[in-house]
């Protein structure tokens, strides 16, 4: 999936500008995985980050729950730790909200089916479910 969305954004980069780029590199290969014949997506969750520099600017973009940090110095040998993204995690108020107004639905995945979410201090990993995966996460 990390070759598809670099050869994609490499595609796109030369036709768009970066941003634009960037998000139609993660709907081509959002398009690949679900044409994909042999890979057993229904119990598969996504992450991805990507960046480009152009020119001076540096551009990110991610899915799932993978971070982008850079380190900004601060003088000879000190660095300050710089957050550029937000994991999109459904423990995540804001990501929640996002999910559920998006008719997601938000539970554990155990005993090979979905069990509500019971609180937000969960044991195990939350999923995403959907109406295209019922019976599984997707």
């Amino acid at each position: 999936v990390g070759t598809q969305l670099l050869t994609h954004t490499r595609k796109f980069l030369k036709a768009f500008r970066p941003v634009d780029a960037l998000n139609l590199a993660f709907e081509e290969t959002d398009r690949d995985l679900d044409q994909a014949r042999d890979m057993a997506l229904e119990h598969s969750g996504t992450t991805a980050t990507i960046m480009v520099v152009y020119g001076r600017t540096l551009f990110v973009a991610s899915v799932g729950d993978s971070r982008c940090i850079v380190g900004r110095s601060r003088g000879a040998r000190t660095y300050d730790a710089v957050e550029l993204t937000k994991d999109h995690t459904p423990a995540r108020s804001s990501e929640s909200f996002r999910i559920t107004k998006a008719g997601g639905r938000i539970g554990e995945y155990a005993n090979d089916k979905m069990e509500e979410r019971r609180s937000s201090h969960q044991s195990r990993v939350l999923r995403i479910w959907n109406e295209k995966y019922r019976l599984s996460p997707g």
